[in-house]
């Protein structure tokens, strides 16, 4: 079997949710045959590591973010997905399929979708859609004010024509939950595999009373949340709890972000290692108000042993674990007051972090959030290709 994989971003180093969820298919794809992955260089990769597992990787330089965007627009069918226009990694697409026959095109994004129409031949064509674009738009656009809601409405209505068009044009469509599956345009139905971890070993428990939030800053939800916590939940934490500290951790904070480190507060922007802070934090917190998909970095604080609080659209896609290492809370008062909770009451947090760092290893390993497509792809290869594959952790 051959497959060929489509994503944003080499995923390795794998420092973001996306590229954790390309690397694990990247691995699953591996485990059944030859790979080749094309994806964009962002100028930090290290294709050597995925080289080792078997995935031959053909990089292209990213483009510039204004670069081409026009050509963009026509090519790829929405300003998201225009500033991934790239005629190089197009040839690479077409170059690729016409020298080998591939059993799967797996594309990794609505907004890379329309590089499918490059991939000559036949195969199983897969679309994961890592979130329901058109979806997230329209919640960031319900948060936002005008003039920006009028144009986050208009690229919301973009997207929804990409995801119609794209759901017609692939076999097997991938979603990280059954609520985003619900949100696809056409009711199409989907696959839903969720977004996974590697289990690691649980850290040593925290000493002192810090609460964590982790997210890629850059990214619209996660600066929404950052704010949140901030301006909103956290004073009412610190009353609460009088010497509590929170640390705001990812990359690309913009300056409101930025300006949130003072007293108690601390931003640590583009840490190398995520691990090393998690170990500072008692209590992890997720409170999104916009978004959509699964959020990898609930699975990571829970695997590393430390318990979340979250709203229900923060936690979203990991109803299992709700109870069990999650607390939801919907409000900046109750959010604030279950976490203050959890620092007051020192053994029920410790407790909820064990009991998130099994259910992570129970529920959530990449290898049986993945056994979905694993098994698709037998039943749809078997008769014309050699798929024979342990499906154990799934039973």
């Amino acid at each position: 079997m051959r497959s060929l994989l489509v994503t944003k971003l080499v995923p390795s180093p794998a420092d973001s949710g996306g590229k954790l969820r390309s690397r694990a298919v990247a691995e699953l794809l591996a485990g059944l045959g030859a790979v080749d992955l094309v994806a964009f260089d962002d100028g930090g990769s290290h294709p050597k590591t995925l080289e080792e597992s078997g995935i031959a990787v053909h990089a292209v330089p990213r483009p510039a973010s204004r670069a081409g965007a026009v050509r963009g627009l026509a090519a790829l069918g929405s300003l998201s997905g225009a500033r991934f226009w790239s005629p190089e990694l197009a040839a690479s697409i077409a170059r690729l399929t016409a020298q080998h026959s591939y059993d799967v095109v797996q594309v990794e994004y609505a907004t890379l979708a329309p590089y499918a129409r490059y991939a000559h031949g036949g195969g199983v064509r897969v679309l994961d859609l890592h979130n329901v674009e058109s979806a997230l738009m329209a919640s960031r656009a319900r948060r936002a004010s005008p003039p920006l809601r009028a144009v986050l409405h208009a690229e919301s209505r973009a997207l929804a024509r990409v995801e119609r068009r794209a759901l017609e044009a692939f076999d097997v469509v991938l979603t990280v939950s059954d609520a985003e599956s619900g949100r696809l345009p056409g009711g199409r139905r989907a696959l839903t595999c969720p977004n996974g971890w590697w289990p690691d070993a649980c850290l040593p428990p925290a000493v002192e009373p810090t609460v964590v939030f982790v997210g890629l800053l850059g990214w619209g939800p996660n600066r929404d949340a950052a704010l949140w916590l901030g301006r909103e939940i956290w004073p009412e934490v610190e009353r609460r709890v009088p010497g509590a500290r929170l640390l705001i951790v990812g990359r690309d904070p913009d300056d409101a972000v930025r300006a949130l480190a003072a007293g108690s507060i601390e931003v640590v922007a583009s840490p190398r290692d995520v691990r090393p802070l998690l170990a500072r934090g008692a209590v992890a917190v997720a409170p999104l108000r916009a978004g959509g998909g699964s959020r990898l970095k609930i699975l990571e604080a829970l695997d590393a042993g430390r318990p979340v609080v979250a709203t229900p659209l923060g936690a979203e896609g990991l109803e299992p674990l709700v109870g069990r290492g999650i607390f939801l809370a919907e409000t900046a008062h109750d959010l604030a007051g279950t976490i203050a909770e959890l620092l007051l009451s020192y053994d029920r947090g410790r407790r909820a972090g064990l009991d998130g760092h099994v259910g992570v290893a129970d529920a959530f390993s990449w290898e049986r959030t993945l056994a979905p497509l694993r098994l698709e792809l037998e039943r749809r290869l078997s008769p014309t290709a050699s798929v024979r594959t342990a499906v154990g952790a799934a039973a």
